[in-house]
């Protein structure tokens, strides 16, 4: 790629902070905002009736681990997905949008693919819950130092209001439900689980709607820069034997980021509509690669199961 690919991506996001004026944390309310914010807490609150305290704490105990997701998530996978970026010289908008992704960590449906795929839901929703803090801080300073932008204080508290109310409140009111009231817990798991699968297909489809035809138009070099960026971290999904399920949650929780904030940074400071396109484009296959991993997981294991008092028979 050239100088003046690089240029181009580097200088999007001061237009746009000049275009339009930001708004941190007061997008407009349409059916699927709605949707989307009602599947987050519905998960969240899956995840919180089915995780137990001690599994929590058990994670956070080992700190090395969660060190090493620390500097993966804030450091490697940001540095990457921007070397990509600039190497298919994908067009400032998309690749700002895609940026802005990279640059928050903590995607709340990481630990929801982690069940599906068997692993230590316990880190995955430590992790997911730490690399949603520090997120809080560190993406405005990354999207800053990858696009050059400035203004990313201000988005501090609107991050933080998000990440509190649609993640960190209903998880730990869940937790506080299953510790109270076990049986309670087990009944509601099921129907919150399928709640948030029908809005994560809702969800879905309205994106589809809404920009298909742009995310059709988006070229194929670009696709394939995402696709490459994320299957090195779902790869021991589909082969590590992982006793622990701790690489497979590792690596789901890196791959899923969070698209709450992304989307959050998009509509206060970016005026190009390419950048919102951009994050959908990643968030398109950020949900279908990893949910089709963990499903095809899950099959295996269920096969697995199926076929082992037969075979002992």
């Amino acid at each position: 790629m050239g100088a003046g690919s690089r240029q181009a991506t580097l200088d999007i996001a001061p237009d746009a902070c000049e275009a339009r004026a930001p708004t941190p944390g007061d997008p407009p309310l349409t059916p699927q905002s709605i949707a989307l914010k009602v599947q987050i807490v519905a998960m969240m609150v899956a995840v919180g009736l089915q995780l137990r305290p001690a599994d929590l704490l058990l994670a956070l105990r080992r700190p090395f681990r969660l060190l090493g997701m620390v500097a993966v998530n804030l450091v490697v996978f940001p540095a990457l997905v921007w070397a990509l970026m600039m190497w298919v010289g994908a067009p400032p908008g998309l690749a700002a949008g895609v940026l802005l992704c990279a640059a928050a960590p903590g995607g709340p449906t990481g630990p929801l693919f982690t069940r599906l795929a068997g692993g230590d839901l316990g880190f995955a929703t430590a992790a997911m819950v730490v690399l949603g803090f520090l997120g809080l801080v560190t993406a405005p300073a990354t999207v800053s130092l990858m696009l050059g932008s400035s203004g990313g204080e201000g988005l501090l508290g609107p991050m933080f209001t998000t990440l509190a109310v649609y993640q960190i409140a209903p998880l730990t009111a869940a937790m506080l439900v299953r510790r109270a009231a076990p049986d309670l817990a087990r009944r509601l798991a099921v129907p919150a689980a399928r709640l948030a699968n029908l809005c994560l297909v809702a969800v879905i489809l309205g994106l589809l709607v809404a920009r298909g035809e742009a995310l059709l138009s988006v070229g194929f070099g670009l696709q394939a820069a995402l696709v490459g960026a994320l299957l090195p971290w779902l790869a021991p999904v589909a082969l590590a034997a992982d006793a622990g399920g701790t690489l497979r949650a590792a690596g789901i929780v890196t791959a899923v980021r969070n698209l709450s904030i992304a989307l959050l940074l998009s509509h206060s400071f970016f005026a190009d509509p390419q950048t919102d396109v951009g994050i959908l484009v990643w968030g398109f296959w950020m949900m279908v690669l990893p949910a089709a991993l963990a499903l095809w997981r899950r099959r295996r294991r269920a096969d697995r199961h199926t076929a082992g008092p037969a075979d002992g028979g």
